[in-house]
């Protein structure tokens, strides 16, 4: 994301996100593939983890991990697919850069 020219603070809350994602798969019994995915738009980067099975993420409370994702992102979840995969997703709001010129 770097190499984008996003803001490295940006970056750092983009990576402790996806942390607290994979974290939350593994003690939900994540066993099986994972897929990340990360779009950075204008505005915001959209990361989403898709885990193969269901992980019950709406019945058990992030908890600490909620907080932390409340601090970083403007809006996060859990959403369950028609085809038996969860997603765990958030949209984390992009520093707005200010312009030098008058």
């Amino acid at each position: 994301m770097s190499d984008l020219g996003i803001d490295q603070n940006h970056v750092r809350a983009v990576d402790a996100v996806i942390d607290e994602f994979m974290t939350r798969a593994v003690e939900l019994g994540a066993r099986d593939t994972m897929r990340l995915t990360i779009q950075p738009f204008h505005l915001l980067t959209s990361v989403r983890l898709r885990c193969t099975q269901a992980l019950s993420a709406r019945d058990a409370p992030f908890g600490p991990r909620e907080r932390n994702l409340e601090r970083l992102t403007f809006a996060h979840g859990t959403r369950r697919n028609a085809d038996g995969t969860e997603d765990m997703w958030a949209e984390i709001t992009r520093p707005h850069r200010t312009s030098s010129v008058p």
